[in-house]
């Protein structure tokens, strides 16, 4: 019996528990079964290894001629919050329950009865998943701090898989049966592993598979090493440090917030730390004092959930870019992403997971209600419709710069479309100039401040830009960009670039840009768990956001309590 199996024919079980109130519904839940109220009309009993339970579980499936789903230890602490979760399971026939008594006795004849009847064709590839994981620390691979016997599989130098236990834990004592039966251990806790342990992502303790769990578990502990040095930002509000705190959290300690730049240099110069620049602050002149005082700089920013188009419903730190070699938005220099983009492999499963955030992306932009009728936009008939997003400067720019080459984009793009229906989309950062405005006018057709931006590219036909996300965000919906800048998007075959990129000679599918940008590039932090997370689970929250804010609040103050909880950033 798997948990798969098991939902798929709707079993029942009779649970007999001696442990937390919510072993109950966890252990069901796992399992893929529901709750029985008597042995009578159960498929199965199920019990843990305590004792007394066990024993009344033992007596009711004997008397009712049922088997006993004893569940055991699993690789992961049952009740952890900061990784995935995870229980195993033995399931003990009649044959067993009558001869072995005790809990752990009963689980161990089982185990070895199943892996002698199986031979030696058995899947031992989770293993192989555990095994090839980062080490918790630099000491003993796979040991963690506490309540080791409950992590099932921290590996052993003597057992090469099992946990760094009690003597008289449960698994130290199937290995040593395991030796005294010359048993392979790998040929007992392969199966069981790979078919009879129910694992639990830590985001929404929803059920995954074992593959899913060890991915999500080597992304944990890689960004724990990762961080293995102090951190030191500056130039950050205090409602966005929570996220960047847990993004950056590890081994070297929690992150140190910082005044000013100089602050930030000498602190990470006196403890062999890193400087984390927000935004693209102090750039040239901040890049030369770190390396005037060997000092580390990662360049951060918070701007790829407005590429995805999730910036409306999460908070922008969720998901947040550092790059040692430069900002990914200064083509002048190379970047991490560039180099990905320009030399990575992807797998065929990379592949397939690219093309499956692609179809959870589109699901985001399904769920928006619609273009705000309020603003709908009266297009003649027989126009091409060109969008052209304005663009905020980096924080070091002055706004005329800016504005000034907003007008240059817009002069270019009525050049290129001369006949076209051009909208202007001002960047927020910039509506109030009112000069500015007067003479975006003349070029554009349609200076458009209210409607929301990823309404306005679903209704047009194409996209010019410099190099602001909305041009990422079109190409997610199927729309042409035309790039004039020098964005991270451009240069890969997917759009028309009016500039020369020599660095960039590989070509890309949209899966693929997707995939290394979001996936391998961006630092994902779930915001309620504040954990290391898979981009997909963004999405998710997303899209749960987004059908919450569809449904009727249930108080006046719902709405606004969650508008500022997101921009604090919890």
């Amino acid at each position: 019996m798997n948990a798969q199996t098991a939902a798929e024919q709707t079993l029942h079980g009779l649970i007999v528990s001696g442990e937390r109130p919510d072993f109950d519904s966890r252990i069901a839940e796992g399992l893929g079964v529901s709750p029985a109220k008597t042995a009578g009309e159960a498929d199965f009993v199920i019990s843990g290894l305590n004792q007394e339970a066990f024993d009344t579980a033992r007596r009711e499936a004997l008397a009712n001629g049922k088997s006993l789903c004893l569940v055991i230890p699993g690789p992961l602490p049952f009740h952890s919050k900061t990784t995935p979760s995870s229980f195993s399971y033995v399931m003990l026939k009649a044959t067993i329950l009558s001869r072995y008594g005790h809990a752990d006795e009963a689980a161990i004849r089982a185990l070895l009865a199943d892996a002698l009847q199986a031979g030696r064709t058995v899947d031992t590839s989770v293993l192989g998943q555990w095994r090839a994981l980062p080490p918790a620390d630099g000491r003993s691979p796979r040991r963690q701090e506490a309540d080791i016997e409950n992590r099932a599989l921290q590996i052993l130098m003597e057992t090469g898989g099992l946990p760094d236990a009690e003597p008289d834990g449960f698994w130290r004592v199937l290995a040593e049966a395991c030796a005294g039966s010359q048993l392979e251990l790998d040929r007992v806790i392969g199966p069981l592993l790979q078919k009879n342990t129910a694992w639990f992502e830590p985001y929404r303790q929803s059920v995954i598979d074992a593959s899913g769990a060890l991915e999500i578990l080597r992304l944990i502990e890689t960004r724990r090493a990762e961080n293995n040095r102090p951190v030191h930002c500056f130039g950050v509000a205090p409602g966005g440090r929570p996220i960047i705190s847990a993004a950056f959290a590890g081994d070297g300690g929690p992150v140190t917030w910082h005044d000013n730049d100089a602050e930030a240099l000498a602190a990470a110069a006196r403890q062999g730390g890193v400087i984390l620049s927000a935004g693209g602050l102090g750039a040239g002149s901040l890049e030369q004092a770190c390396r005037d005082r060997g000092v580390d700089l990662l360049h951060m920013d918070d701007d790829f959930l407005c590429f995805t188009g999730l910036e409306a419903v999460l908070p922008p730190a969720a998901m947040l870019t550092a790059d040692d070699l430069g900002p990914h938005d200064d083509a002048a220099g190379s970047s991490r992403l560039e180099a990905l983009l320009q030399n990575y492999e992807l797998s065929a499963e990379e592949m397939s997971r690219g093309i499956a955030l692609l179809d959870r992306l589109a699901r985001v932009h399904d769920l928006k209600d619609g273009p705000d009728k309020s603003r709908a936009i009266a297009i003649p008939k027989g126009r091409q419709t060109v969008l052209v997003p304005g663009e905020a400067g980096r924080v070091d720019e002055a706004a005329a710069a800016t504005s000034e080459r907003n007008l240059h984009l817009l002069r270019r793009a009525r050049e290129r479309n001369p006949d076209a229906f051009i909208i202007f989309k001002p960047h927020t950062d910039l509506e109030a100039d009112r000069a500015s405005t007067r003479e975006a006018r003349r070029y554009a057709d349609l200076v458009e401040k209210k409607a929301d931006i990823s309404d306005l590219v679903a209704q047009c036909d194409a996209v010019e830009t410099f190099s602001a996300p909305t041009g990422f965000a079109a190409l997610l919906l199927g729309v042409p960009v035309t790039v004039h800048g020098l964005p991270f998007y451009a240069g890969w075959g997917l759009t028309e670039d009016l500039s020369v990129f020599p660095r960039r000679t590989t070509r890309r599918t949209l899966a693929e840009l997707v995939y290394l940008a979001l996936a391998v590039y961006a630092r994902c932090t779930d915001p309620v768990s504040l954990l290391p997370c898979p981009p997909e689970v963004l999405i998710d929250r997303a899209v749960a956001r987004q059908q919450e804010m569809q449904r009727p609040a249930r108080s006046p103050m719902l709405n606004p309590m969650s508008w500022l909880g997101r921009k604090l950033g919890l």
